[in-house]
């Protein structure tokens, strides 16, 4: 009993040093109100809260967090009564609890506690009361309610010790977010309009269910679209469940402009060619397994794009071409010649690839299973302006398609619903983005991560994305899912180099049907694939040069162009060969010291350069510390100016 009574006692003692608490009765709205204005987050324990009240402290109140446990499991009486609330409500909690400023939480066991934490400006309201977050509640015309509260200093213990009773409640509740599960279906299926998943999940019904028959329906309209020798009319099944049948209607019917009747919709090829080619951008493409044909529908018609090889003078022809096209760098302003044609020849080998990006990934599945779930890395082309970034792009998709394509936009179409769009239909050209700025790249995160390890099916074959950007900066989580290429060449633009581009977009050239028809044969080998995704591609090209008799050009990437020339090992050294940073040695850690008038921006981009072998978490203003040295020597001198820099120092040394 003594024990007990000295805890009471240390209790009364904590309470009254934070000051006496005031009390109020809710007896109007006014009272609750004021109660409860004049802070930016509030936690929350109540049996029941309001959805309208919650949407209004952040309209009306200037709330911007809102964090909430419920008393009971209500999950099922909230999602009916949503119903009554009607679509704009909903899609407002779903996009508060989407970006993380909402939380409602489920308990799988009874609560009734009723607490409430206000934050405002550098200190808090704590307020125990016999009231509910509801509407009624705060009304105050059919019950009254008592509450007492304290305000505390943001550091004040007694504050540390309510929080910590509220976060209990959170742990042993063993709570669940509400709408969880509305927001999974968001993101699963990215291809739906959005009021239509959150119709699905209030009515209960399987989106999983609706989107893969839309899938499904997307499949065949493609297959038998760009069927060269299929009926230029044609009518596909219907989904049978009424979400699919809605999607149909408002997406598919409405963007081809193809009739329903009765349970078929009926599709016209043209006006399917039409709307990828004007509404999207990009010329639909399909990648025929069965028939080892690659077939593109551009300008209203079909074209082949699989053929066999010719006479090897038209080969040789093709491939010089190629070879004029790239050797335009030797007009341009580069260190590196070779280089930078090396670098341009690996990324048409990429885009060449790109169509069967599918294939790698399927391979990968069947050989590494879970082991390996990522797929082909994506393609990411960087450099200054005028470093022909946007031309190459040009260039590749006419061999890819025999007509003039440009690449899409990055401001309309480098966003999360537009790709989700485009990847439901099954087509398998490139999705090339140009100029795209690193702020968009970072914003898609969660769908360039999730795009090939958890988006990708068996069935349903996705569009390979492509990146051209003047930043060369990525976020940590994109280095190992983008192919990174740089193309180090500034053109002038003379009359000389328009005249050059010109000559090289007017000539024809046939040498992707080759491509495809020679790496079909490949898709057989049945072997694991390798790390190099271009692997295939390299060989397709050594065979087409030997059919020609022409020797393979000395800038032709035997190998990955990332092994033989890292640009971000060329960043590191040219930083050390300008002097614009030092390194001191200090507890078996790298002390990198930059200039002075080194920017904030500049050393944290030097930092991004550093390879994930090398472990650099620590950042002091104009310094970095490297906590793995070793790794980091062993990374920089693998690059060949390294070593022609290190030789001509000893040189130096012995004169």
């Amino acid at each position: 009993m003594n024990n007990l009574s000295n805890k009471v006692r240390n209790q009364l003692n904590l309470f009254t040093a934070v000051g006496t608490p005031n009390t109020v009765v809710i007896s109007s709205r006014k009272d609750f109100d004021v109660l409860l204005t004049g802070f930016d987050k509030l936690r929350a324990i109540t049996y029941v809260a309001s959805p309208d009240l919650l949407l209004e402290f952040f309209e009306k109140h200037g709330y911007t967090e809102v964090e909430v446990i419920v008393g009971e499991n209500l999950s099922e009486p909230y999602h009916d009564s949503l119903k009554q609330k009607g679509m704009k409500t909903i899609e407002q909690l779903a996009e508060r609890i989407e970006g993380g400023t909402l939380r409602i939480f489920i308990p799988s066991r009874t609560i009734h506690t009723k607490l409430y934490i206000l934050e405002g400006q550098g200190f808090s309201r704590v307020i125990s009361s016999s009231a509910n977050f509801t509407i009624t509640a705060r009304e105050a015309s059919r019950q009254m309610n008592y509450a007492w509260y304290v305000d505390l200093p943001a550091d004040d213990p007694f504050l540390g010790q309510v929080v910590n009773d509220y976060q209990t409640h959170l742990k042993l509740g063993k709570c669940e977010l509400f709408m969880g599960d509305l927001l999974e279906l968001i993101r699963k299926s990215q291809s739906m309009p959005r009021e239509q998943i959150i119709k699905i999940w209030i009515e209960g019904e399987s989106a999983d269910e609706a989107e893969l028959e839309v899938k499904e329906t997307w499949q065949k309209i493609t297959r038998q679209s760009l069927d060269p020798y299929g009926e230029p009319i044609f009518t596909v099944q219907l989904p049978k469940s009424p979400q699919g049948m809605e999607i149909i209607r408002k997406s598919i019917s409405r963007h081809l402009n193809a009739p329903i009747i009765g349970d078929e919709i009926q599709i016209n090829w043209e006006g399917f060619c039409r709307y990828f080619e004007k509404d999207i951008g990009l010329p639909p493409m399909y990648v025929n397994l069965e028939k080892h044909e690659v077939v593109v529908g551009v300008n209203g018609t079909i074209n082949m794009r699989t053929a066999p090889l010719p006479d090897s003078a038209m080969v040789n022809r093709a491939l010089e071409h190629i070879e004029t096209y790239f050797n335009g760098v030797d007009s341009a302003q580069t260190l590196d010649a070779t280089y930078a044609k090396m670098s341009m020849f690996e990324a048409l080998l990429y885009l060449f690839f790109a169509p069967f990006a599918n294939e790698y990934k399927r391979a990968k599945r069947k050989h590494y299973g879970i082991a390996d779930p990522r797929g082909p890395r994506f393609l990411f082309i960087y450099g200054p302006s005028y470093n022909g970034k946007s031309h190459f792009c040009q260039f590749a998709l006419k061999l890819l398609t025999g007509h003039v394509v440009q690449p899409l936009s990055s401001r309309h179409h480098f966003n999360k619903r537009a790709i989700g769009n485009i990847r439901t239909c099954g087509i398998q050209f490139p999705l090339v983005f140009d100029d795209v700025e690193s702020k968009r790249v970072t914003a898609l995160a969660e769908t360039l991560k999730s795009y090939w390890e958890s988006g990708w099916e068996e069935d349903y074959p996705l569009p390979q994305i492509i990146l051209t950007s003047n930043d060369s900066s990525i976020k940590e989580w994109a280095k190992s899912r983008v192919k990174r290429i740089v193309f180090d060449a500034h053109f002038l633009g003379t009359e000389h180099e328009k005249q050059r581009l010109g000559n090289a977009f007017r000539q024809d050239n046939h040498i992707f049907t080759w491509f495809t028809h020679l790496y079909f044969r490949h898709l057989k080998d049945n072997e694991p694939p390798s790390n190099d995704e271009l692997h295939h591609a390299r060989l397709v090209f050594k065979e087409m040069y030997q059919y020609a008799g022409r020797p393979l050009p000395e800038f032709f990437p035997n190998e990955m162009v990332e092994n033989l020339y890292d640009p971000d090992r060329k960043v590191w050294n040219e930083l050390f060969q300008l002097k614009h940073a030092e390194t001191q040695s200090k507890d078996d850690r790298l002390i990198v010291k930059f200039s002075k008038d080194m920017q904030f921006w500049e050393v944290e981009r030097y930092r991004s350069c550093l390879p994930q072998s090398v472990k650099c978490d620590q950042r002091r203003g104009n310094t970095l510390v490297i906590e793995s040295p070793s790794e980091f020597w062993e990374w920089l001198k693998e690059d060949p100016s390294y070593r022609r820099s290190l030789l001509s120092r000893l040189l130096k040394r012995k004169h």
